[in-house]
This record gives structure tokens, C-alpha cells and sequence, in this order.
């Protein structure tokens, strides 16, 4: 048995039949930081079969028990160490690592406000890409992530601090088949509804299960609640009492015979239609028409220079530039779906619901 701070593997005759190398190592995963022991018994029964009736007695001989434990010094800290944001979407963040070391192995220690540490494994010289999921949309994030050997010396430019915004997705209503636990074939469908200060939640599986339940999650803090089946395999719940304008964030657990699966967490604005998210609401409305749009989307925006970004329901980003107040864009690529048109000037920040047919 190879024990290293990283991994466990077992071989016998020298081949290795068994690598244990989980990718999350927490208490539960990986309790083999604290004093292990051995024990030497004789297994009987289970998986090794039935015990024959006229047993009495049997002996376990040993031979010998060596414990060797590598004394060589590592004193070299990791080179290169290099880390930079990938893609952002409304609920995840990806982050790229690198750095060289001799030992072979490079430890990434990943931590952000509100989330947990985790450490993650890479082979040195080749970079690794983790997505940080299940964050709430136009939220900044400050990641510190440290690089360190298998011996623990750490690289001098470490920690590197890392901030990223996701964006704006208003999750008024789509439909998805990302999963948070278990998964989807089919997925599902949901609804956000603003009712004076309440907020309707409805979520539709499109899988067919049997025994079919549902709770609605909140993020945070956590909290878990049943609700209310209205038809078929739509489920709602209503909370009550919200902030207008401020943010949500919720996922539904299906629960079945036979399993379970969890989706996305979606963060919503109180009291956003999706059709118009002003951030500055004194601003004059601002035209894009015809909507739903097949090819050319006409836009009559408040000043002469103007940003606009381009993203789907789950947060991509498929378009971003600069235009005038009178803008023919063309949309005649894009594939059928709900888009989210981010306009950004001097008056301030608008945002349109475009259909694409």
C-alpha cells in the first residue's frame, strides 16, 4: 500500500489493482490526516462465502509487516504558477490553474466568501479547469486559490486572487436540464411570478416518474419546503413577505421511486417581469421590436453610443458591442429561444426579453 498525502494505492506484486484519489477531501472522504492503525484479521463469511458447517478453527500466518516512509527532503516550491477566470454565466464560475513543480503534482485550495474550500489535484505543467457552480446571478466573487507541492511548500506568488461578476439572468421563466444532484433526460420547466410582495414559484418535470414529489430548496440560508403539486407533474409554493428588488435564489428537488434529482439553483429579481429589468428606473423605455424576432431585431435606444450584451436563459453570453442610438441587429443565426438584450449608457442600464422564433 501507497500511502501519500494525495492518494492511496494498492498493488500487489508490485501492480497496482486499486487507486483511491477522491476528488473533493474532506472529513468523510479523507480522514487519513489523523493516526491510522493496523488490523490483521481473518474475514469470514459475506463476500468471501458461506463458512463450511464443520469449521472449528483456522490459522492466519504472518510473515512480516514493514512500514518505510520516504525521508527525502522536498524543498522546492512550485514555478509558474499561473490562475485566471474562464467562462461566467448567471450561476457558475470557472477558474484556470497552473504551475510547475518536481514533484509531479500540483494541490489547488479554492476558496470564496459564502462557498467552502475545496482542494483539488492536477498533474504539474497541465492546467486545470474547475467551475465553482450554484452562485446567484450578477453577484461578484472574490476566489483565492493557493498552489502547493505534495510536501506542502508553497509557491512564492501564492495565494492569487481572482474577482468575477456573473451576469445578469432575471430566470423569470425557461426550462433546463442541468442538475445540481442526480439528472435530467427530458428536464423541466419554471416560472417566477411577482404578486405584490409575493413571489410564485411553479416547476414542471418533464421527465415521467412514478411517485412523484417535490420540495422547493431555498439557497441560502438553507431551507427545504414541500409543494404543492397543481397538476400532472407541476409543482408551486409562494413565499411571501419579499423586498421588491432584491435577489433569490431557489431550486426544486424531485424525489421519486426510485431516486432523485435537483435542479439548478435560479436567482430572481422581486418584482422583475423579465421583459424590462431597469437598474436605473427613471431611464425612458427603449424599444426593440419586432419581438418575437426571425431575422433582423430593430433597436431605438436613448443615446448615440450604446453597449448591448446578448445572453441566453442559462446565463451566455452570445453577444457583446457597441452601437448606435438606431441599430439593425441581426439575429437571423441565432438558434429559436428566449434571449436577454443587456443595453448599457449614459442613462443607465435597461433589460429586454427577445424572443427568437
Amino acid at each position: 500500500m501507497n500511502w501519500s498525502p494525495n492518494q492511496i494505492s494498492f498493488l500487489i506484486d508490485g501492480v497496482v489493482f486499486y487507486t483511491y484519489n477522491p476528488a473533493v477531501k474532506n472529513a468523510n472522504t479523507w480522514p487519513f490526516d489523523l493516526d491510522q492503525y493496523f488490523l490483521l484479521n481473518i474475514a469470514m463469511g459475506g463476500f468471501a462465502g458461506t463458512i463450511p458447517a464443520n469449521f472449528t478453527q483456522a490459522s492466519m500466518l504472518i510473515d512480516y509487516i514493514r512500514v518505510y516512509q520516504n525521508t527525502a527532503i522536498d524543498t522546492q516550491a512550485p514555478t509558474n504558477f499561473v490562475a485566471s477566470v474562464g467562462t461566467v454565466t448567471g450561476s457558475s464560475v470557472e477558474l484556470l490553474m497552473n504551475a510547475n513543480d518536481n514533484s509531479g503534482t500540483i494541490a489547488y485550495t479554492i476558496s470564496y466568501p459564502g462557498g467552502t474550500t475545496t482542494t483539488v489535484y492536477n498533474p504539474a505543467g497541465v492546467q486545470k479547469s474547475v467551475v465553482i457552480p450554484n452562485l446567484a446571478s450578477n453577484t461578484n466573487y472574490t476566489f483565492t486559490i493557493a498552489a502547493t507541492d505534495m510536501t506542502g511548500n508553497t509557491v512564492t506568488n501564492s495565494p492569487i486572487v481572482l474577482n468575477a461578476t456573473t451576469t445578469f439572468n432575471p430566470q423569470c421563466t425557461g426550462n433546463s436540464t442541468q442538475a445540481t444532484e442526480g439528472t435530467f433526460t427530458l428536464g423541466y420547466n419554471y416560472t417566477f411570478q411577482t404578486i405584490g410582495t409575493d413571489v410564485k414559484i411553479t416547476f414542471e418535470l418533464l421527465d415521467n416518474k412514478v411517485g412523484l414529489v417535490a420540495f422547493l430548496r431555498r439557497q441560502s440560508p438553507f431551507a427545504e419546503t414541500q409543494m404543492t403539486n397543481v397538476s400532472g407533474q407541476t409543482f408551486t409554493q409562494t413565499i411571501t413577505g419579499q423586498t421588491i428588488g432584491s435577489t433569490i435564489s431557489y431550486a426544486v428537488k424531485f424525489a421519486y421511486s426510485g431516486g432523485l434529482s435537483v435542479t439548478n439553483y435560479f436567482s430572481y429579481v422581486v418584482g422583475n417581469n423579465c421583459s424590462l429589468g431597469i437598474e436605473n428606473s427613471s431611464m425612458t423605455k427603449q424599444l426593440g421590436y419586432p419581438n418575437p424576432v426571425e431575422n433582423i431585431l430593430n433597436l431605438q435606444l436613448n443615446d448615440v453610443q450604446n453597449k448591448i450584451t446578448l445572453s441566453d436563459v442559462l446565463g451566455k453570453i452570445h453577444y457583446v458591442g457597441m452601437v448606435n442610438a438606431n441599430y439593425a441587429f441581426d439575429m437571423s443565426a441565432y438558434e429559436s429561444g428566449i434571449y436577454f438584450l443587456k443595453i448599457e449608457n449614459s442613462n443607465g442600464i435597461q433589460y429586454l426579453k427577445i424572443i427568437k422564433k
